[in-house]
């Protein structure tokens, strides 16, 4: 699987930040797993229902970010 690089990594958290102040009810796992939908797809598509989604978990975002990183 394609991993973020440190600079992908630094924009994806901007775009983070930004989903969070534009999408209030969405929980924060919602959004981070959102944002890596919108911005790239192919390692969503991979991650989507595994161990490391954390869309309706937001226990699994430290082990979602470890797993996108480089």
């Amino acid at each position: 699987m394609r991993k973020l690089n440190k600079e992908e990594l630094k924009e994806y958290f901007v775009r983070v930040n930004d989903a969070k102040f534009r999408n209030p009810k969405w929980g924060l796992g919602r959004t981070y797993f959102n944002v890596l939908t919108a911005w790239y797809s192919d390692i969503a598509d991979e991650l989507r229902g595994g161990e490391f989604d954390p869309f309706f978990d937001d226990g699994k975002i430290d082990k979602f970010i470890n797993e996108i990183t480089e």
